[in-house]
């Protein structure tokens, strides 16, 4: 059965990309089929084909070294950089949880170790829901928000291991 850790913090650009990345590649290097996945990004970079590079997952998937597109590691992506809820209304996706819990399954079903990264605690998908307010994929379940903070602290403990002296 596949394990998860579901990465989050009370904004962006804060560092949520960059502590998921060193998870993930400590993961792998140790040996562990460990992969990542994100419902929404948004704030893609254009490439010179016309499609979208979801930032966030390149990165990851350079730093960890997963074998996949950047592309097939997130839902939804976005070229707007704004919470994915505007996003999604202002170029006509929206964000059906369907469509993640399906995509978060299937991720579960590649790797044995899945690293969820959310958009920011207080960032919505949609006009109704957020990733940190539906914390029930794959069994885990966040009732309050004391246990995601508590796991955040122990995140960032751990990670504090994982960066250089």
């Amino acid at each position: 059965m596949s394990k998860g850790l579901f990465i989050t913090a009370i904004g962006t650009d804060i560092g949520k990309t960059y502590v998921t990345g060193l998870l993930v590649k400590r993961l792998r290097d140790a040996g562990i089929n460990a992969g990542y996945y994100k419902a929404a990004l948004s704030g893609a970079e254009e490439q010179p084909d016309g499609t979208w590079l979801p930032g966030d997952a390149a990165f990851v998937a350079k730093t960890a070294n997963i074998p996949e597109k950047p592309e097939n590691l997130v839902s939804y992506i976005y070229k707007e950089a704004v919470s994915p809820h505007l996003a999604a209304l202002r170029e006509g996706n929206p964000v059906e949880m369907e469509k993640i819990e399906a995509d978060y399954k299937a991720s579960l079903a590649k790797y044995d170790y899945v690293t969820m990264e959310g958009s920011g605690l207080y960032n919505p998908l949609s006009t109704s829901t957020s990733i940190s307010s539906s914390l029930a994929f794959g069994g885990t379940q966040a009732s309050t928000g004391t246990a995601v903070i508590s796991s955040i602290i122990r995140l960032l403990s751990a990670c504090m291991k994982l960066l250089p002296s």
